[in-house]
């Protein structure tokens, strides 16, 4: 392993490390692809329906896949096991995260999938074609058939992102973009003061004089989000007198208002009377769906008629007709509460242009002249439909006053045609160096915003230190480097969302004792969390240590974790686990803190087994409705997540590597609102490589610090 670099002197081995670095994570991905094909595992699944294009919506059961099926919108290919040649591969794309057509089937994991079929192959299918009842919206199965069909899965490896990454990089090292993002790349490198930095408040005005904004009702919302802010946010919000070639970090805590704060500067600097355009880059794709929806709401909070648009999955080969088509028959009004997608937009946008919904649907009919399923009509007018849509989706995103999408779409599909004033990359701690590089070296904005806490999350990477020497530097976020040299002049660390004090462990271990909450008095301990301490102590047999709501459980049992492949589960702490959540979704009592909402659940661990067993045994007896109220998480995925109660698996009962990781134990220990209970077998104090975090938060909790340790039978 080489030491990761946190001051680059010199650009060629900021280069080095990360080129070669990326083309091992890549050769490590392409690997375990055609490895994973080479299986040719045998998948059953069930046809439920014809759709239209020719496409056929096949269910597939899934359990056992040791590759993760791409996201919703990526594709890849499927054929049936009983096929003579072997060779019949049909276009295959996953259409939704979860798929609502079973009514309640227990151990399972079912996907929903959508099929591209020849002719052919459609007469085969229509034999297989599983009867569904319901509404049309919402067809339903009340059990999954007995005689499935059988189907191999192909996955493709996409070379989109790291060759979009490394084209960035060699943009910035041959000079090709911008001066202002020459100079930024510079400033990351080694974080010496540039020679000029930007006032925001001299691009926009309005921000240190609303009286400057034009609308009476965006200028007192602008006045009312801005008077919000806490301390630190306001001394973050003060500090954009000076960005350093127009560099913003904004780092802070769990709960702090991270984005929120930059998406409220990013929109009140739309309130004012000059246009501006904002770019939102999130390498996440739900995390930017979440934050579409906020800028939306911002968006009619200021009474601003602003478009946001939240760009996924580009149409394949410019192939905007299915999307638009999808959209024919939808109403055309939209969900002020919802940011639409391109095909949504694209559709509303081609509606203004009519007096009435009924003439833009006559409009359709005349142009697609036919039924678009049909072969004859794809051969006939699918092309000439595709180039008259062109003019109208690049018009539609042009014209957007704010894009929500990831790096790499960004890239492929916005650089040099779309023009943001203002970038903002939400979640940077998470993202790869050269992932920020792209916001860089293809776009030339003002200024730029990161977002993110290095603390809680890191740039995932493949590769161990013993395969790849520059790994632990693929690890570091520029966020990361940025703080370790001292170039971040404030942070967010008022805690908005824990009470009861549960803030105060993580502040203690990862936060030098700095990060507060933002509740005093009789906030601290509002009713909701109150009856949830004394929940605890029923649990804790009767006593607790500490009034702090977090509970520490030790197994007094014999019984140990066991292995499933590479990862592992705890069959006692599932059990326990679930008995306690039944107990709460039926509990009157357990409501959200301040609201007479019913309360949510989180279930998080390390390992994606404890995960998969989970899911599947609270399928077997919690009912899809009440469902909704629970989610279960990896660690690497509860980032942004929060819930009321947080139930902690952490399985093994010796410490490893991936446990006792500091900033996964910083996310996990960071979502729980109101209550918190940590299964944890004592073995796990045992001391590991590096700081003795898990140690820590055995000996709080024992001598009841920040919580109370308890010993059961589990």
């Amino acid at each position: 392993m080489v030491p990761p670099i946190y001051k680059f002197h010199d650009v060629e081995e900021f280069a080095i490390r990360h080129r070669e670095a990326t083309e091992i994570e890549t050769g490590i991905e392409t690997g375990k692809l055609r490895a994973f094909n080479n299986e040719q595992q045998v998948y059953e699944a069930w046809v439920l329906k014809k759709s239209p294009w020719s496409t056929y919506t096949i269910l597939a059961d899934l359990d056992g896949m040791k590759y993760v099926l791409p996201s919703v919108g990526k594709g890849f290919s499927i054929r049936f096991a009983d096929e003579p040649d072997g060779e019949t591969w049909l276009s295959c794309r996953r259409e939704i995260e979860e798929t609502d057509v079973i009514d309640h089937q227990p151990g399972r994991d079912l996907y929903e999938l959508e099929v591209e079929v020849s002719p052919n192959i459609q007469k085969k299918l229509k034999q297989f074609l599983v009867p569904l009842f319901g509404s049309i919206d919402k067809p339903k199965l009340s059990k999954v058939p007995k005689k499935p069909i059988l189907i191999h899965i192909r996955l493709v490896m996409s070379t989109a992102t790291p060759k979009c990454e490394v084209g960035a990089l060699d943009i910035l090292m041959q000079k090709g973009a911008s001066q202002q993002s020459q100079d930024a790349f510079a400033y990351l490198l080694d974080f010496k003061p540039p020679t000029w930095a930007i006032d925001f408040f001299s691009l926009f005005p309005h921000l240190r004089d609303t009286n400057q904004i034009p609308s009476e009702a965006a200028r007192n919302a602008v006045q009312k989000n801005i008077g919000r802010f806490d301390e630190d946010q306001m001394a973050a919000f003060n500090s954009l007198s000076v960005l350093k070639c127009g560099v913003c970090f904004v780092p802070g805590g769990p709960g702090a208002g991270k984005t929120t704060w930059s998406l409220s500067v990013a929109t009140a600097a739309q309130a004012g009377p000059i246009p501006v355009k904002v770019l939102i880059l999130v390498d996440i794709n739900k995390t930017a769906d979440d934050v579409a929806d906020r800028v939306r709401a911002l968006y009619n909070q200021l009474g601003l008629k602003k478009t946001v648009i939240r760009l996924g999955n580009w149409a394949r080969q410019g192939d905007f007709t299915k999307g638009f088509l999808m959209m024919f028959g939808q109403p055309t009004s939209a969900n002020p509460d919802h940011a639409p997608t391109l095909d949504e937009a694209a559709w509303q946008r081609f509606c203004t242009g009519f007096p009435n919904p009924e003439q833009a649907h006559v409009e359709v009919l005349k142009i697609i002249g036919g039924a678009p399923h049909t072969l004859k009509w794809r051969q006939k007018h699918r092309e000439p439909f595709r180039q008259s849509l062109i003019p109208l989706y690049r018009e539609t995103l042009l014209e957007a006053d704010c894009i929500v999408t990831t790096p790499v779409t960004a890239r492929y599909h916005l650089a040099g045609s779309y023009e943001p004033d203002i970038i903002v990359f939400d979640e940077c701690g998470h993202a790869r160096e050269l992932s920020v590089m792209i916001s860089l070296a293809y776009f030339q904005p003002a200024v730029w915003f990161f977002t993110g806490d290095h603390r809680q999350t890191e740039p995932y990477v493949e590769a161990s230190d013993h395969i790849s020497p520059y790994a632990s530097q693929l690890r570091v976020s520029t966020m990361e480097r940025a703080d370790v040299c001292n170039a971040i002049p404030y942070q967010l660390l008022i805690n908005h969302r824990a009470y009861g004090g549960l803030e105060r462990l993580a502040s203690e271990l990862f936060y030098a004792g700095v990060m507060r909450s933002d509740k005093s008095g009789d906030d601290v301990f509002p009713p909701s969390t109150m009856y949830l301490l004394t929940w605890l102590g029923e649990l804790a047999g009767g006593k607790l240590m500490s009034s702090t709501p977090r509970l520490l459980i030790a197994n007094a049992s014999t019984q140990r974790s066991q292995q499933a492949g590479t990862s592992s589960f705890h069959p006692g702490h599932q059990r326990f686990v679930v008995e306690q959540i039944q107990r709460l979704l039926v509990d009157q009592k357990f409501v959200q803190a301040g609201s007479n909402l019913r309360g949510t659940i989180m279930v998080i661990s390390p390992y994606r087994e404890a995960v998969f067993r989970y899911r599947q045994a609270i399928k077997e007896v919690i009912a899809r409705a009440q469902r909704r109220r629970i989610r279960v998480m990896t660690t690497d995925t509860a980032q942004g997540q929060e819930a009321d109660v947080v139930f902690l698996d952490m399985v093994k009962e010796f410490p490893t590597r991936h446990v006792a990781n500091p900033k996964r134990l910083c996310v996990s220990l960071t979502r729980a609102k109101q209550a918190e209970i940590i299964l944890m077998e004592e073995g796990l104090k045992r001391r590991f490589d590096g700081p003795r975090y898990l140690e820590l938060v055995w000996k709080r909790c024992s001598h009841g610090i920040d919580g109370t340790l308890a010993r059961k039978a589990l």
